[in-house]
């Protein structure tokens, strides 16, 4: 029998390899890895990376740089379709955010942003590190499963920052509400 590896990635992705495929398997509710376990031990496959057995709590965000994909410990991820890695290392998690809303860019805009504020003790931590990452790309998990990626283009010296993208009120203020300190 030829060997076809497995790794639950996440709590809601399964990745299968085999020779010079790969394919992943995510899903819109929380894959349990039991059933990722399952799957792969009914396919024939074997182990090649941990499997998570406790998921994250709700609302457990991070914030880590992307890498890329032959990075030793690289943590593969899924986003809309697209497959990324992120560094092993997390730079800012839930515990350091003060305060997430969710607004609009400007007074005149009808561009939705999340507005994140950090807690002091982590504000000058976080300005250290986009100054020696600017150009770079972060990604942000929430609960395991990737919600967005930004590139830094200035460095972050008072621990605020703004996360843009193609948000809907709804979705802005759903995101802003399960990083907000009150929700976890």
């Amino acid at each position: 029998m030829e060997e076809i590896s497995y790794a639950v990635v996440d709590t809601r992705s399964l990745r299968l390899r085999h020779a010079g495929w790969s394919i992943a398997i995510a899903m819109k509710k929380t894959l349990y890895p039991l059933l990722g376990l399952t799957l792969a031990l009914f396919c024939g496959c074997k182990t090649t990376a941990p499997v998570k057995t406790n998921p994250l709590p709700s609302g457990h965000a991070e914030l880590r740089l992307e890498v890329p994909p032959n990075t030793p410990g690289a943590v593969p991820l899924f986003l809309g379709g697209e497959e990324l890695f992120a560094s092993p290392k997390v730079v800012l998690d839930s515990s350091a955010i003060k305060r997430a809303v969710s607004a609009y860019e400007s007074p005149d805009s009808k561009k939705v942003v999340v507005v994140i504020e950090l807690l002091a003790d982590r504000q000058d931590y976080f300005y250290q590190f986009t100054k020696q990452h600017l150009g770079e790309r972060l990604v942000l998990t929430l609960d395991g499963t990737p919600v967005c990626t930004a590139t830094l283009k200035s460095p972050i010296p008072a621990g605020r920052f703004n996360l843009t993208g193609n948000l809907s009120p709804k979705q802005a203020a759903e995101l802003a509400s399960k990083l907000t300190p009150a929700a976890r």
